[in-house]
């Protein structure tokens, strides 16, 4: 099981520590899946519009029980 997150700079945690590379460990899907124990995937692009996020979750190859 998997938290699998999408979103915009908000869920990349753009702005937060070493975010400028890769999402930041500070964003909320980190402090999330560190709460329920479950591994993350974020996805989170800053810039993306709700379609371009609708788009990345209908495209991405989820496994059975991510969350």
């Amino acid at each position: 099981m998997r938290l699998v997150a999408f979103g915009c700079s908000y869920t990349y945690g753009q702005n937060l520590e070493e975010s400028q590379v890769q999402p930041s460990q500070y964003a909320w899907p980190v402090i999330l899946s560190q709460l329920t124990s479950a591994p993350v995937v974020n996805n989170g692009k800053p810039g993306s519009s709700n379609l371009q996020i609708l788009n990345d979750i209908l495209n991405f190859n989820f496994d059975q029980g991510d969350i």
